[in-house]
């Protein structure tokens, strides 16, 4: 499956596909359909083919902070977090972010999806999602017993069945799920109509990309093993792609033409041709990076790391939007009667569980299903209030002249969501310990519930520092530059914390101590005053009382969710746009993206079936299909 470098460098392909991961796999194995057609992947990572720390789902988060599988970007002091520098692991090797990220399968509202169009890309739009979305996806569907008693709540038309990825319910949930739920929907958040057919508002179960047939995650890599036996695909891992190379004359429209790619190797450099296209799929950190290190973006930032101008596209490296997300941690009340994966930290329970792996039950499958997304007014009073203020500063700054046309296009759609009660925020049960900044005591269950926003305000951006390819980007999202991010937010955490207040999900957690310190509030959504939560909350914990406090915390605690988008962003070109509705970069005859930094304003959703999507698509365009 995997070539070496004698092999494939120096050679001449139809296409060159740099990175190897969520999108990358798909390009190779569709385009490669065409026995005639010769396809080369360059992945900077290593292989990783059946490996088990990517492959055993109850590996999740060990392949963190190790090089061989995760970049472990940082970013630059936030100067809106108190100066902190927050830490964005990223997949390294085949199959990307999707082999180390946590399964989970679903997808955006309609209206987010058609917003991608909206904003100047036709033929982007949900119907057209819906349909190359499933092309990836074979939904195993649970028997009618486990789906009545757990609520598993799905209809079959609304997945795919014979697509490489693989997902289902592959576990029974943590037991405090079905609680959870049932307190949400006692305080006005009710069951998603539909949340696979473009209505997610409200609360549902998501299947993960675990196969219940073969209990391995399901990553990008399975459309590289279908098609394992084709001689017109090479791929070649440990790969770093220094830049795209162009010819010095342009075509008759004025565009610069991608004749290959550089890369090293074992610390050598070498190249290939490209013989039609160069495909970027290097994900939104490094997608960008490429582009600068190639010559094509914003002369001012290439004139600084000492880069020639090919293509001025100021728009490389702007626009990036990133699902933040923030986790409250309680101990459980009944270490015994709920399932949580943090007694995997002790290694002879890692070694029990290894077995029952194999016999396709235990701790390894334990996955969060339980995603609710919620509108604004749903968990706070303060909604309407907070809407406005955020209209008026809007309206202030266009008027001002500080926001550009292209943002102001985006704002729009924005704030009409908001106005409309779109789902702007996400609730997330998870069956272990997820927060910071206090520890875990050793030996215990918790339950964390995690909060995020999904329709950042705040925009940032990453740019190449140096023309050394193996040199991280700066990172700068911005985070909290607006401030209706923060106070959004702040609604969030003080919602959840209400929510742990109430039944039946407070006998769920730990004990209070003393019992008699919380009074509940008539209405729930009212959460403007002093209290303890009734569980034995670690983070932020009870001490931490104050909005002040409250916003404190989460300015530096609250981390990436792997969904970084819009470094790349499929606009207009007047609107700062770097890719046009065919994925085609600005100025370039033959160089596309073809990742997550495309999508130009952010979703109500985790990302990857959107990427699987975005990447069959983008298959039948490069193709001519449509």
């Amino acid at each position: 499956m995997l070539s070496t470098v004698d092999k494939a460098a120096g050679g001449a392909y139809d296409y060159v596909i740099i990175g190897g991961g969520t999108a990358g796999l798909v390009l190779a194995s569709r385009l490669s359909e065409d026995a005639t057609t010769s396809v080369l992947v360059l992945e900077a990572g290593p292989g990783h083919v059946n490996d088990k720390l990517t492959v055993m789902p109850g590996n999740f988060g060990r392949g963190f902070m190790n090089p061989q599988y995760d970049y472990s970007f940082m970013t630059v002091p936030q100067k809106h977090s108190d100066n902190t520098s927050f830490y964005w692991p990223r997949g390294k090797g085949l199959g990307g972010s999707s082999a180390m990220n946590f399964y989970v399968w679903n997808k955006p509202p309609a209206e987010d999806v058609d917003a991608i169009g909206e904003l100047g890309n036709p033929g982007w739009n949900w119907d057209r999602f819906v349909e190359y979305s499933k092309k990836a996806e074979t939904f195993h569907p649970p028997s009618k017993e486990v789906a009545t008693a757990r609520r598993f709540a799905y209809h079959l038309e609304d997945h795919g069945r014979h697509g490489p990825i693989e997902t289902g319910y592959a576990n029974g949930g943590s037991g405090w799920d079905l609680p959870l739920i049932d307190t949400l929907n006692a305080m006005k958040v009710k069951p998603a109509e539909a949340p696979f057919s473009g209505q997610v508002n409200g609360t549902f179960f998501c299947p993960s990309t675990i196969s219940p047939i073969t209990n391995e995650r399901s990553s990008s890599v399975k459309y590289l093993k279908r098609v394992s036996d084709r001689k017109n695909i090479t791929v070649l891992a440990q790969a770093t792609v220094a830049r795209i190379l162009s010819a010095e004359a342009k075509d008759a429209d004025d565009n610069i033409v991608a004749t290959g790619v550089e890369f090293y190797y074992d610390g050598k450099k070498y190249s290939v041709e490209a013989k039609k296209e160069v495909l970027l799929c290097a994900g939104a950190i490094q997608s960008p990076q490429v582009l600068e290190l190639s010559g094509i973006g914003d002369t001012a930032i290439l004139s600084k790391i000492g880069v020639e101008t090919k293509v001025h596209l100021p728009g490389v490296g702007t626009n990036v939007q990133e699902h933040l997300i923030c986790g409250m941690s309680f101990e459980l009340n009944d270490q015994d009667k709920y399932a949580s994966r943090d007694p995997l930290s002790d290694p002879a329970v890692f070694e029990e569980n290894l077995k029952l792996y194999s016999e396709g039950k235990g701790l390894l499958l334990l996955a969060p299903i339980s995603f609710f997304m919620v509108p604004l007014d749903t968990i706070t009073p303060a909604a309407a209030s907070l809407i406005a203020a955020q209209e008026a500063r809007f309206h202030a700054e266009v008027e001002a002249g500080r926001v550009s046309p292209g943002l102001q296009r985006q704002y729009e759609i924005q704030l009409r969501k908001l106005k409309a009660g779109a789902g702007s925020l996400e609730l997330i049960g998870s069956p272990a310990f997820g927060s910071r900044p206090n520890p875990p005591e050793k030996g215990k269950k918790y339950a964390t519930m995690h909060g995020g926003i999904n329709h950042p305000w705040s925009r940032g951006t990453i740019h190449a520092t140096s023309t050394d390819p193996f040199k991280h980007p700066e990172i700068d999202p911005h985070y909290f530059e607006e401030d209706i991010d923060l106070t959004t937010f702040l609604e969030l955490i003080k919602f959840i914390r209400s929510t742990a207040s109430q039944q039946p999900l407070k006998s769920c957690l730990g004990a209070l101590s003393p019992p008699d310190t919380f009074s509940p509030q008539p209405n729930p959504r009212v959460h403007d005053v002093t209290f303890i939560s009734p569980g034995k909350e670690v983070n932020p914990g009870p001490e931490v009382q104050s909005d002040e406090e409250l916003k404190k915390w989460i300015k530096t605690t609250a981390g990436t969710t792997f969904h970084t988008a819009g470094s790349c962003s499929m606009l207009p070109r007047e609107d700062n746009g770097v890719v046009d509705n065919r994925l085609k970069v600005y100025g370039t005859a033959n160089i596309r993206v073809v990742d997550l930094s495309v999508l130009p304003l952010h979703i109500a959703s985790h990302t990857q079936a959107w990427v699987y999507g975005l990447a069959e698509q983008a298959a039948d365009i490069i193709k001519g299909v449509i």
